[in-house]
């Protein structure tokens, strides 16, 4: 008796492993779509709301609160048939963020970045939000330079980046300096910014260094004179 039940058992297992294995060569195929792939299973896992992440914006109504997760759900219906759409996943991705589910923003802004991989604003809200909200500094410095690769000339990155070294990591200060260098030369129009950060790097980070401080001090006095001399009013060491 107990040859027989290892005999049956045998036999649905053999059977089961036969039509999973069809199964998954028919899909292969294009014939039927039984089995979650795994970009469906990441999809359907990136489509979930968690309303216990949510709160609202500080000073916003409960009105106001309700029709932004409302209209999350309306995105996330709308990639359900659509959901190659960057620019949607880029929108779903925003709206999370904005009701501080910051985790599934971040998920679903890297899945928008695997479609479209030019698109430099993914990356620099990534980067903004591993810093300023999850504190994820490493991941932080990855975005914002992934962001630089695609757009050398983007300020919003060289900004994040200098709070990055200056506040945030100072464990990486000492590339405060060269990042403006490079961003001076990738970033020409906004180089009076840029100087100016040097300036108050050197007067008020942990790698305080008055004599480059001032060095640059030269640098904008030609570029803006009424500037520099604000800089002097508020660090009278500079004189």
């Amino acid at each position: 008796m107990q040859k027989k039940i290892l005999i049956v058992l045998a036999t649905i297992i053999l059977a089961v492993l036969a039509i999973t294995g069809l199964l998954f060569y028919y899909q292969k195929q294009g014939l039927v779509n039984i089995i979650p792939t795994a970009q469906e299973q990441t999809v359907s896992q990136l489509l979930k709301i968690d309303k216990s992440k949510f709160k609202p914006a500080e000073g916003e109504s409960e009105a106001d609160f309700q029709k932004e997760i409302e209209q999350l759900e309306v995105l996330r219906d709308q990639l359900k048939n659509d959901n190659e759409n960057a620019a949607l996943w880029f929108t779903y991705a925003s709206s999370k963020h904005y009701l501080n589910d910051h985790e599934g923003a971040v998920a679903a802004w890297e899945y928008a970045f695997t479609l479209a991989p030019s698109d430099f604003r993914i990356p620099l809200n990534l980067g903004n939000t591993y810093q300023y909200f999850l504190k994820k500094t490493d991941l932080a410095e990855a975005n914002y330079l992934k962001a630089l690769e695609i757009r050398p000339d983007l300020t919003l990155a060289y900004q994040g980046l200098m709070d990055l070294y200056m506040f945030n990591w100072k464990e990486k200060s000492d590339k405060y300096e060269p990042l403006m260098l490079d961003a001076i030369q990738k970033d020409a129009p906004n180089k009076r910014v840029y100087i100016e950060g040097l300036i108050d790097f050197f007067v008020r980070s942990d790698l305080k260094d008055l004599s480059k401080a001032k060095k640059y001090l030269a640098d904008l006095k030609v570029i803006d004179s009424n500037k520099a001399n604000e800089l002097i009013a508020a660090f009278p060491e500079l004189n």
